[in-house]
């Protein structure tokens, strides 16, 4: 694909990302509340580090959490290589401590084998998935990838962030989060990442990555980064992408 040329068609982004004229400062400040002040001891918000590959895609309002899409994380050859060293590696997703499948209905590939820890080119994704937060590439988690291919599969709203104490002492908190889309889904298809809290739909186009910070300024989880992809609405369609946690501590690429 060449997402380019897809951002030049009618419409464009607009087409492809949907959010709200304006947006509700009081509902917003209700929404920032800490889900577990405990935890604010992790790391405080690194600012993204914006470049001419950079777009601002959530509501312009200094209140709202930041949301960026980035073209230039992944090229085409690392989205090859990727999805080449994630064969055999597929199984039913799982949310972070629960094993109620119902809640997410995906698959997932971690990139944690011998061959993917060879990857030149899970190395180079990783490395921009943790520059984006102005942080090294052993900042950055091992590499999931997940895919959605029914109307059946999806992920409700959840945040990234790390409720274990155990890990978030290990590795960090997950301090920011780079979602790269390895596929194209059609408009009218479904598969969107959606921000509840922010009113905004963004449609999965290869090589498009969004990117949001998971905590506020003070390091507590901001609840306003709470996402869910939403369902496909073609049995045709499948969705596929990789998530990128970049974590607050050195050595998170071993976790």
């Amino acid at each position: 694909t060449n997402p380019a040329a897809e951002r030049n068609e009618t419409g464009g982004r607009a087409e492809r990302i949907r959010r709200p004229s304006e947006t509700n400062p009081a509902a917003e400040r209700k929404e920032s509340a800490p889900i577990d002040a405990g935890f604010a001891m992790c790391f405080k918000t690194i600012p993204l580090q914006k470049s001419a590959e950079t777009t601002l895609v959530s509501p312009k309002n200094t209140r709202s959490l930041q949301v960026y899409e980035i073209s230039d994380v992944a090229t085409a050859d690392d989205a090859k290589e990727l999805l080449v060293l994630a064969e055999g590696l597929w199984t039913d997703s799982r949310a972070s401590g629960d094993a109620d499948t119902s809640y997410r209905t995906s698959e997932t590939a971690s990139l944690r084998d011998d061959a993917s820890r060879a990857s030149a080119a899970v190395a180079r994704v990783a490395k921009k998935a943790a520059e984006v937060f102005g942080l090294p590439a052993s900042c950055c988690e091992t590499l999931q990838l997940v895919r959605y291919s029914s109307p059946d599969a999806y992920f409700r709203p959840h945040l990234d962030c790390l409720d274990d104490a155990g890990q978030v002492l290990l590795g960090g908190q997950r301090v920011g989060t780079v979602l790269i889309y390895l596929a194209d889904v059609a408009a009218g298809d479904g598969g969107e990442t959606r921000f509840p809290a922010l009113g905004l739909d963004v449609r999965p186009v290869a090589l498009d990555a969004v990117a949001w910070a998971n905590v506020r300024d003070d390091g507590v989880p901001d609840v306003r980064s709470r996402h869910e992809a939403r369902p496909l609405a073609s049995a045709g369609a499948t969705k596929v992408a990789v998530n990128c946690w970049v974590r607050a501590f050195p050595g998170a690429d071993r976790l």
